[in-house]
């Protein structure tokens, strides 16, 4: 039986998200977003209408999904939704879209019927004060400031949604991706996430230092080949028509279950204290979180790991579903707008030099390289991650100013053979009281040299400024 679909929601929810350049900003967003997007209002938007909320996709920050009886009630629906959204995002750019399938997932494989945007629109006078908080829209309001000096920051109207979600977020009500994670990782009743950037940094398992964070922007791999060989293969077999109707709700399902597996890595057994993660962004195959940079490795390789195992059930015909990762390394207080620009270019860089089809990490130092243009290095696969991982944790434990003078030759392009024989390092032991002797550089340095070596010798050394196992 064909179904019609409507789906309304955010385009580029992380841009969005992001828009106000202070954390508080982005929390109040996404608990907006969690509001307007809840399926008890939903169905009050939709009184009077014949259109129902339907569960087939999963629940994801930022998308409404509706099942439509009549579709000549399309154009009513999608006004209808629009314009709710609309007041309770005021600066977000929404699109709407009509799916027409036997389900959901068949529908969404076979492309839309009809698509909508709806960018936010703002009246601009040019000699109009600049809002304190995102800097693009004029200012509406003045609000107290939250440095608590008793100043006043002048916002505009989105910021000023987001300023009194953040004070109501304050008092109980917490955004969808943070709720659901406390959740997810019930029975450590003691312990919560934190609400800042500078707590999250202080969480750091070394403590001299503990000002530098990792953002973690993830996508799925391949899975929108998946579904489109679920639904030519579901024509024949209804074992695979069912699992076809349940791929986006199973994607989702992975997307979680990989992330409570990754926050579990990184967490010690402490019955109390804090989470070590701020999740911006969870749901369908997409993952934005921040963590302690000392984490970073250990988080995102437990991520990826997991989420293919989540989605396995869904291969096919040698296709596997995987997820790539971008990841940034930066101080807690850089702006997260100008970090999550960063991560999503260097999504787009892992992806598109595997193709989509195997789980790579692409990474990028804003201490160490800047943020003004990506760093010219290609992506890592996870599985070469995995089998270098001793190797790597052994060069990390070259002391930092010997792996900062190897790094110095590769760049000046000296006679690296000949130094890397003549320098000796002495290896940290991990048994007390075992004597390691020592080894030269080129004992260490070895594996990732070569040809063509699946871990160049120069990103081996940047990635361990923070690598962990």
């Amino acid at each position: 039986m064909t179904r019609h679909y409507v789906d309304v929601g955010v385009q580029q929810i992380q841009t969005y998200l992001v828009r106000a350049q202070r954390l508080k900003g982005r929390r109040g967003a996404s608990s907006m977003i969690t509001k307007a997007t809840s399926p008890p209002n939903v169905k009050q938007y939709l009184s009077g209408l014949r259109a129902t909320v339907h569960d087939e996709a999963g629940h994801v920050d930022g998308v409404v999904s509706v099942l439509v009886e009549d579709p000549a009630d399309v154009p009513d629906v999608v006004d209808r939704l629009v314009g709710a959204l609309r007041a309770g995002l005021p600066a977000a750019f929404l699109t709407a879209s009509h799916l027409v399938g036997d389900n959901y997932a068949s529908a969404y494989d076979r492309g839309r019927e009809g698509t909508w945007e709806f960018p936010a629109v703002c009246a601009e006078w040019v000699g109009a004060q600049r809002c304190d908080w995102c800097n693009i829209w004029p200012v509406v309001a003045r609000i107290p400031s939250e440095d608590g000096d008793g100043r006043k920051d002048s916002v505009c109207l989105d910021c000023h949604a987001r300023s009194e979600e953040g004070r109501a977020t304050e008092v109980g009500h917490k955004p969808l991706a943070e709720t659901r994670l406390r959740r997810e990782l019930a029975g450590a009743a003691g312990r919560d996430v934190p609400t800042t950037f500078d707590e999250l940094a202080r969480l750091s398992p070394y403590p001299d230092d503990d000002n530098h964070l990792a953002t973690v922007f993830a996508d799925g791999n391949a899975i929108g080949g998946l579904i489109a060989g679920l639904r030519r293969a579901a024509a024949q077999d209804p074992k695979q028509a069912l699992l076809l109707q349940n791929a986006p709700g199973l994607t989702d399902g992975a997307t979680w279950t990989a992330l409570v597996a990754a926050v579990r890595a990184i967490s010690g057994d402490e019955p109390a204290g804090h989470w070590p993660v701020i999740a911006h962004l969870v749901g369908g195959d997409d993952l934005l979180a921040t963590v302690p940079a000392p984490h970073a490795w250990p988080f995102v390789r437990t991520y990826l790991r997991e989420f293919a195992d989540g989605v396995a059930p869904l291969a096919r015909d040698g296709l596997r579903g995987s997820a790539s990762a971008g990841v940034v390394f930066h101080q807690s207080k850089e702006p997260l707008s100008v970090v999550t620009d960063l991560a999503h270019d260097l999504l787009k860089i892992a992806k598109k030099e595997h193709s989509g089809l195997r789980a790579a990490v692409s990474w990028q130092s804003i201490t160490h390289e800047g943020s003004a243009a990506v760093h010219e290095r290609r992506s890592v696969v996870l599985d070469d991650l995995a089998q270098h991982a001793d190797k790597l944790t052994r060069l990390a434990a070259v002391p930092r100013s010997q792996r900062h003078v190897l790094a110095r030759m590769l760049r000046e392009k000296v006679d690296l053979d000949g130094q890397l024989r003549r320098i000796r390092v002495r290896q940290e032991s991990t048994e007390p009281g075992e004597d390691v002797p020592h080894v030269t550089l080129a004992t260490l340095a070895e594996p990732f040299l070569g040809d063509d070596p699946a871990v160049p010798l120069a990103s081996a050394l940047a990635l361990t400024r923070w690598w962990s196992a």
